[in-house]
């Protein structure tokens, strides 16, 4: 884990690539986490399968705000619990930004 790091802070591009791309699939799998919960429960007829989509976006939420926050301690040299706050509130804001993304996609597409 040492070479990782001390490979990533040689090449801050990459390092702040896979920021965004760890940040950006933490919101994309937030927004649908709670499009899961709130919006298909009760419509499927498997029970199972609606209790087992959120708690999975949520893993996957959980995964990789814990690399975002990972990434952001080693390169700002703070706490991790810190970075790792900061990580989930850029989440937050990033799947609320994905849900005003595709409103607009979808409020501007005509209806054929």
């Amino acid at each position: 884990m040492e070479r990782l790091s001390n490979y990533l802070e040689l090449h801050k591009g990459i390092r702040s690539a896979a920021l965004a791309s760890c940040l950006l699939v933490a919101s994309v799998a937030f927004y649908f986490a709670i499009g899961f919960s709130f919006f298909l429960i009760g419509n499927r007829p498997n029970p199972l399968l609606d209790r087992l989509l959120p708690v999975s976006s949520i893993a996957i939420v959980a995964i990789f705000d814990l690399g975002s926050a990972w990434l952001l301690q080693r390169s700002r040299q703070q706490r991790f619990w810190s970075a790792f706050v900061l990580s989930l509130a850029v989440t937050i804001g990033g799947a609320f930004l994905v849900g005003v993304i595709l409103f607009s996609i979808a409020a501007l597409t005509p209806i054929k």
